[in-house]
């Protein structure tokens, strides 16, 4: 892709969060040019548009361009104005347009069945995955004793990590802000090891408990401490990210990976793990250990017998 003097792209969907943040005429400021993703802030909400490859999710707009194209070449630049009107979002005064599509009713899903047994199996299958094709450089090493050395975030992580999961599993709020605010912000990078981590379980708890039945209210609450100590201690992009997982949006590759443990087969497992495992440096990993943790406990506390 080349850059031009005035661009006009195409997004092929928009979600519903960045919906909502281009209705209106509101106006925002590009924060992040990435050869994946544009990074655009209103106000304290974030929207990226972003390839096909990323995939779809709450905050993003999937731009109609190659899966090759380099976004961080169409001219666009850190600090262009952003303006939504007339459908589209028009960045740097009229340098880049992206037109917007209409909106349209998302299908409402069919119900199904989890079967607890083969869940449970999907998820040792997801570990098999996550500790032999996963990237070793994240937080994934601390379920292997015998893996490679642990970088200093994996290090700093498992004790408030363990609390975490712990509380997860027995549905008990009290440790939850105390390891929030330990793991929060762990790692380098727009999305750190431990955040992506914490978006991963957090996503998952919440729709494995609801797969289950679980009326508690637990993982909304849970969720919210964890969300709560997000404020000043991580990048403006990852507090986004733990905002949506915390109301169970994961994006489109993380929630495939849950839908195929709670509802695949074996099959399924794999071609979703290795594809979510592809983001990021660490992050498809990271995102992967937390959705094997959260759905974990999910299932140990409301799939006991089962």
């Amino acid at each position: 892709m080349t850059r031009s003097r005035s661009l006009t792209l195409s997004a092929s969907s928009v979600g519903g969060t960045a919906a909502s943040l281009l209705d209106g005429g509101r106006v925002g400021r590009v924060e992040g040019v990435y050869s994946r993703a544009l990074n655009v802030l209103f106000g304290h909400r974030m929207l990226c548009l972003v390839r096909p490859d990323v995939g779809r999710s709450p905050i993003n707009v999937v731009l109609d361009v190659g899966e090759g194209a380099s976004l961080d070449s169409v001219g666009v630049s850190p600090g262009m104005e952003a303006r939504a009107e007339g459908g589209a979002l028009v960045i740097g005064g009229g340098a880049v347009t992206v037109k917007l599509p209409p909106p349209s009713d998302a299908p409402v899903p069919r119900p199904r069945r989890l079967r607890v047994r083969r869940a449970r199996s999907n998820l040792r299958l997801l570990k098999r995955e996550v500790l032999t094709h996963g990237n070793l450089a994240g937080l994934r090493g601390i379920l292997s004793a015998s893996g490679p050395a642990r970088r200093p975030t994996a290090r700093t992580a498992p004790n408030p990590l363990g609390q975490m999961v712990r509380a997860f599993e027995a549905r008990d709020l009290a440790p939850i802000s105390g390891a929030a605010r330990r793991l929060i912000g762990l790692g380098p990078g727009l999305t750190p090891a431990a955040d992506d981590l914490l978006s991963g379980l957090m996503m998952s708890n919440l729709l494995t408990s609801r797969a289950l039945g679980l009326a508690d209210g637990f993982a909304e609450r849970a969720n919210e401490r964890v969300l709560s100590e997000a404020e000043g201690r991580t990048t403006r992009l990852s507090r986004e990210f733990l905002a949506q997982a915390s109301k169970g949006s994961g994006g489109e590759h993380a929630e495939g990976l849950l839908d195929a443990v709670l509802f695949g087969g074996p099959e399924d497992v794999g071609h979703a793990a290795r594809s979510l495992f592809r983001f990021g440096a660490t992050s498809g990993t990271d995102t992967a250990l937390g959705i094997l943790l959260g759905a974990g406990a999910a299932l140990a506390a409301g799939g006991r017998g089962a």
